[in-house]
């Protein structure tokens, strides 16, 4: 799955490769959702090669980003879309990533790599497309080896009120969003929470409003992109976060091993 922000009336794509090279992705909230996972990869896994699948990849940034970090990890990416399967295959031979490979399908018994094969899966902004969340869970927990954890993140019920309902809508959210006891139940007895926070809070939340109802209908390209600039400051303050202050929660569960008596 993936949130693409529509580009200011009258840009060409082309026109904003030096933006992006210097901000990254033009996606605001994007860096606010993928900055935990970055951090979480940095902190627990400096060493060690890892094999991470993600369900629901879209056009393949979060594996990119890791990979760009860590050159030893193996990472699978499944999408629907196949236009964004093939961004980001397009992407990650650019880079020259080995490594990496992207997948268009809507079944995981279609993906080559065996099931229970990899240390993590990741969800991130992926349950609030679904209309069984808890269905599409267990599947992608089928790819995990004994031990594994899931990574996801999904936005909070301020969403729609932060980033206007017409957006939220049209990216394809079916639900406004979730909080952390529903999290819990979706993965039920057989995994443990470990890890969570919230992110983008009320400075965030602020640019992000901003960013997604203006920037893409200012008329001015050299406006558009000094908002975008300006607006991007905002990833260096976000830090008033909370429950109820702000739009997006990031956990981790750990799949909890059987007992023999249970196996």
């Amino acid at each position: 799955m993936n949130e693409t922000l529509p580009l200011p009336v009258g840009a060409s794509r082309s026109k904003w490769d030096l933006v992006t090279r210097v901000l990254g992705t033009i996606d605001l909230h994007y860096h606010f959702r993928t900055r935990p996972l970055i951090r979480f990869f940095a902190k627990h896994e400096r060493n060690r090669s890892v094999r991470i699948f993600e369900f629901g990849c879209g056009n393949g940034g979060n594996l990119l980003e890791l990979r760009a970090r860590r050159s030893s990890m193996i990472g699978v990416g499944m999408d629907i879309d196949r236009d964004f399967i093939r961004a980001a295959q397009i992407s990650a031979k650019a880079k020259g990533f080995d490594g990496l490979s992207f997948v268009c399908t809507d079944s995981i018994d279609e993906i080559k790599d065996k099931p229970a094969s990899f240390d993590y899966v990741m969800l991130i902004d992926v349950l609030e497309h679904l209309d069984d969340p808890s269905a599409s869970l267990r599947e992608a927990a089928r790819m995990l080896k004994p031990g594994g954890s899931v990574l996801i993140s999904v936005p909070t019920r301020r969403y729609p009120r932060i980033f206007g309902r017409e957006y939220h809508e049209a990216v394809g959210h079916v639900r406004d969003g979730f909080n952390l006891q529903e999290l819990d139940d979706l993965f039920g007895p057989s995994f443990e929470r470990v890890q969570y926070n919230y992110n983008t809070g009320l400075i965030a939340s602020a640019a992000c409003a901003c960013f997604y109802r203006f920037v893409p209908n200012i008329r001015s390209r050299k406006l558009a992109i000094f908002s975008m600039i300006s607006l991007h400051l905002s990833r260096l303050v976000d830090v008033l976060n909370g429950e109820s202050r702000s739009c997006s929660l990031w956990a981790v569960y750990r799949q909890v091993p059987m007992s023999p008596s249970s196996a």
